[in-house]
């Protein structure tokens, strides 16, 4: 085939990793656009500016649009200044027109000169103040290289740049409203018009949670862009000179530098709080505390609040050659492979843990208070003995590891919750309507199956509140098998347009139709109704490392893994929230349901700890899902009912 000169191709792939075969490697030229840890930070430290200081934001970006303008302008004169010198014919020195030419260019180029060092100037005021922010977005690239990280941990967990740039501008709007609700509270009442400005404020309030993320909008970009007011004030600067119209074009700040940490560090806490709700949404139950403990160490280690060797020592957990054997009144209760990990902690971390000095020694010579605390059910909860008894929890986390690691998991929790809070070891239940808020056309929704959990009461239950039934046909819920393909490829469309609801279950069985399903997808987003949601579920795969869903539908999807939980307190919140308080008046007798009901929860939730268990005690394993629990529920209501008749039938003569 012959090709044009012109002619070139210019090949995209949504793939984070492609791998190609080394002949097209050869005659290709690969461009690697994978955004970098420095760069993601200089755009977000724009995008905070842009919601911090929008008004810094837009004259810095108008600076930066009238300087590129006046770069241009000065090539154009040294082009136009070649040309004349190439076409002057005989003595240029007798050229009258064109000596006057020249020096009026060279005017234009001091003018322009002069402006371009008084913008950049101006420049470096405002990147003062920005640079306040830089923590901050410091934090968004720490985070995000870690959400991309987790995909070596399960396939699923893969997230696009945009996808996080949404999520992390929320955490910003988040804190805003919080000021705007203070702002509100602090506010004196009037005293006529109270009534009416309450109800404008709560109108105002659900809007606000009635607003959409902005998926398909590229943040990024648009925190660099201009306003057409900060255009003509700029060149109003450059005309006039400092001031613009009696303003100063960059304000004195009035701002403290301890006023400017406090804010960053309430910025820092809400975006890492929402980007990790978001990240743990989409988790399996047996993932949680894992990530949970890479994002606290990871963040504490690149903030430099722990030194490195405090992750070295819990990651590789080493044993010590020279540990020899343990002194036999030691040896009688602990482990043998315990005591060389003992004394590599001893080795390694006395530098950062004074009392770790002699660690062997101490536990030698009080053998028996240490086989007491070893022996413990809970040792995490009593004191070291000797004198590491005020040893931190960091410290203790590293000698429960070589002395106790089945408890491990328990110490973890203990100090995520010290240093993060308790909310990011312990998950509110799963909120169906919220993730609905944050929802958009374009941006499906995947549920992971799991045993015993089933999305579509979620769904349709927040379909009827909001007017979308199967009687109506607003909501299509179509189980994917052979031959669905084209029913699925129409409803979509015809939901798309109508703006109803349409529910793709058991997408993983269709792995060769689902490329096909993310292009449609993205053509529908397109000219989709706002109305329209597609709700996709599926299995997940056997192993972590098997992928069973295309990437890219993947990384534009909200992923739900409401998997049920390890623990009995989670469990139990999860359960007892399925239950509104119009439910738990239903019964007849409202007291002795709540205090029944909640033996119910409280027994469903120990029937799926022990799932963990499998089918031991039991004839065969059984998921006990929600069904369960809320078919003893309505049995409950009823004899609870019928009791009143029986109690009078009995006492009847």
């Amino acid at each position: 085939v012959e090709f044009h000169e012109n002619f070139r191709l210019y090949l995209h792939t949504k793939l984070s990793n492609p791998h190609y075969a080394p002949e097209v490697q050869a005659e290709a030229t690969l461009v690697n656009f994978a955004v970098t840890p420095g760069g993601l930070e200089d755009q977000l430290l724009a995008l905070v500016v842009r919601k911090e200081r929008p008004d810094l934001a837009s004259k810095k970006a108008a600076l930066v649009q009238q300087g590129n303008a006046f770069k241009i302008k000065m090539l154009e004169l040294e082009d136009d200044i070649l040309k004349r010198l190439a076409e002057a014919e005989g003595d240029i020195t007798e050229d009258q027109e064109l000596i006057e030419s020249l020096e009026d260019a060279k005017k234009l180029a001091d003018d322009i000169a002069e402006k371009l060092e008084l913008g950049r100037v101006t420049t470096e005021s405002i990147n003062v103040t920005s640079e306040k922010f830089r923590s901050v977005a410091r934090r968004g690239s720490q985070l995000f290289f870690i959400m991309c990280e987790l995909v070596k941990v399960h396939t699923y967990y893969i997230y696009s740049l945009n996808a996080f740039v949404v999520v992390f501008t929320s955490g910003i709007d988040t804190v805003h409203k919080k000021d705007q609700e203070e702002k509100e509270a602090a506010e004196p009442k009037k005293k006529f018009g109270g009534g009416a400005l309450a109800r404008l404020r709560k109108a105002a309030k659900k809007v606000i949670k009635a607003q959409r993320f902005s998926w398909n909008t590229d943040m990024l970009k648009d925190a660099l862009q201009s306003t057409e007011a900060d255009v003509e004030l700029v060149q109003k600067f450059f005309n006039l000179g400092s001031k613009a119209g009696g303003e100063a074009l960059v304000p004195e700040d009035s701002m403290s530098e301890e006023a400017y940490d406090a804010r960053c560090m309430t910025l820092k806490l809400a975006i890492t709080m929402i980007v990790f709700n978001y990240i743990r949404r989409g988790l399996f139950e047996r993932d949680k505390l894992t990530i949970a403990t890479l994002v606290t160490l990871t963040l504490q280690e690149q903030d430099g609040e722990i030194e490195p060797e405090y992750m070295s020592c819990i990651l590789k957990g080493r044993s010590a050659p020279s540990a020899g054997a343990a002194p036999p009144n030691v040896a009688e209760w602990m482990p043998e492979e315990a005591w060389p990990k003992v004394k590599a902690v001893e080795e390694d971390m006395t530098k950062f843990v004074p009392e770790f000095d002699g660690l062997t020694t101490k536990i030698g010579e009080s053998s028996e208070e240490w086989s007491e605390w070893y022996n413990n059910t809970k040792p995490e909860e009593l004191p070291c003995p000797g004198d590491l008894s005020e040893l931190g929890t960091m410290a203790r986390l590293l000698l429960m590891q070589a002395i106790r690691p089945d408890r491990v998991t328990v110490v973890l929790a203990q100090y995520i919750t010290e240093t993060m809070g308790s909310d990011y070891v312990f998950q509110k239940p799963y909120d169906m309507a919220q993730t609905y808020a944050e929802s958009s056309a374009a941006t499906p929704m995947y549920f992971v199956l799991f045993p015993g959990v089933d999305p579509t009461p979620w769904v349709e239950g927040l379909g009827k509140t909001m007017g979308l039934t199967t009687e109506n046909g607003k909501f299509v819920n179509i189980s994917m098998g052979q031959g669905q393909e084209a029913p699925a490829e129409a409803m979509l469309e015809r939901c798309a347009q109508s703006g109803g609801w349409l529910m793709l279950q058991n997408v993983h069985l269709m792995q060769s139709w689902l490329t096909r399903l993310d292009r449609k997808l993205e053509a529908c987003a397109e000219t989709a109704d706002e109305g329209f949601r597609c709700y996709i579920s599926g299995e997940p795969p056997s192993m972590s490392h098997m992928k069973n869903i295309p990437e890219a539908l993947l990384q534009s999807c909200i992923k739900v893994a409401n998997e049920a939980p390890a623990d009995i307190k989670s469990n139990i919140t999860r359960s007892w929230d399925q239950f509104p308080a119009s439910r738990l008046d239903e019964c007849s007798k409202p007291d002795e349901f709540r205090c029944i009901l909640y033996s119910l929860c409280f027994f469903h939730s120990v029937m799926l700890g022990r799932i963990r268990f499998g089918a031991q005690g039991w004839s065969r394993k059984y998921s006990f899902n929600n069904g369960d629990l809320l078919i003893c529920a309505d049995v409950l209501t009823a004899y609870l009912d019928r009791s009143e008749e029986h109690t009078s039938e009995l006492q009847s003569p």
